[in-house]
């Protein structure tokens, strides 16, 4: 089988799977190549999410406003360079001073005497994880929430993605990071994506649905006089990317990950 390596190939290649030479494909190149970008984008989006985070170290220079890359879709977070009220609680609040979450109280076999840090210096587990874990942990995450909130590093700032800007709306000078999210860049020199299945086949379902949507108040003829049945050619599109959809999120997302602060 011919590898696909380039968007132009896969454009040929939905062309053939819809029916030409036999059949004139009633889409031009760029309608197709939307419907590509729109595949490639959304795999990347559900597949490849940890690809698509990364952190940048920055330097502010008062309240302001900051412009940032295109492709950078939302903004996960920002920290100034100090170190955060939260993180160093042992110097501001006194040692011993945060919770442990994983301390004995919250283990139903280990006896009082037996500390944290005895369990994981020595290697030692607990045989189950019944009692109060469950409700202490979130009591916990509520409480670190609010401290990181009141004492944490992060300055005022907002987001618009349609600007592409970051406006920090406090007066703060040094050095910072931002967490954020972006837009996949296909590089067709290096990755394999225009080549892989489901992109191949999504491109295709989203082209027969728009082929169908788009000229489906016209009747076509093809060759011998047989007519173009666009209103199945627009379902058969759209059911196709519903099982595509669906085969996205059962085989090719990672699941959900749970995350407690």
């Amino acid at each position: 089988m011919t590898k696909i390596k380039s968007k132009v190939d896969l454009i040929n290649y939905i062309k053939t799977q819809l029916g030409y030479p036999l059949i004139n494909i009633e889409l031009t190149d760029k309608q197709i190549e939307s419907n590509i970008d729109q595949a490639v984008q959304k795999f990347a989006d559900y597949a490849q999410e940890g690809l698509l985070e990364n952190i940048i170290v920055c330097e502010f220079h008062g309240k302001g406003a900051y412009p940032l890359p295109e492709n950078i879709t939302s903004i996960i977070s920002v920290g100034k360079g100090s170190t955060s009220n939260v993180t160093n609680f042992g110097t501001n609040y006194g040692t011993g001073y945060v919770p442990d979450v994983w301390s004995q109280q919250f283990f139903s076999t280990y006896s009082s005497s037996i500390t944290a840090s005895t369990v994981f210096n020595d290697n030692m587990y607990a045989s189950s994880l019944t009692g109060n874990i469950i409700p202490a942990v979130i009591n916990i995450s509520n409480t670190t929430s609010i401290l990181h909130k009141c004492f944490g590093d992060a300055p005022a700032y907002t987001y618009s993605a349609e600007k592409h800007t970051l406006w920090l709306t406090e007066n703060y000078s040094g050095p910072a990071y931002i967490h954020y999210y972006y837009e996949y860049d296909p590089d067709e020199e290096f990755d394999k994506i225009y080549d892989h299945q489901w992109v191949k086949e999504y491109s295709v379902a989203l082209c027969m649905r728009l082929w169908g949507r788009i000229t489906g108040k016209f009747s076509g003829s093809l060759i011998g006089g047989a007519q173009v049945n666009y209103s199945d050619l627009k379902s058969e599109g759209q059911a196709e990317i519903d099982r595509l959809n669906e085969e996205l999120l059962s085989r090719w997302t990672t699941p959900c990950e749970i995350f407690i602060e």
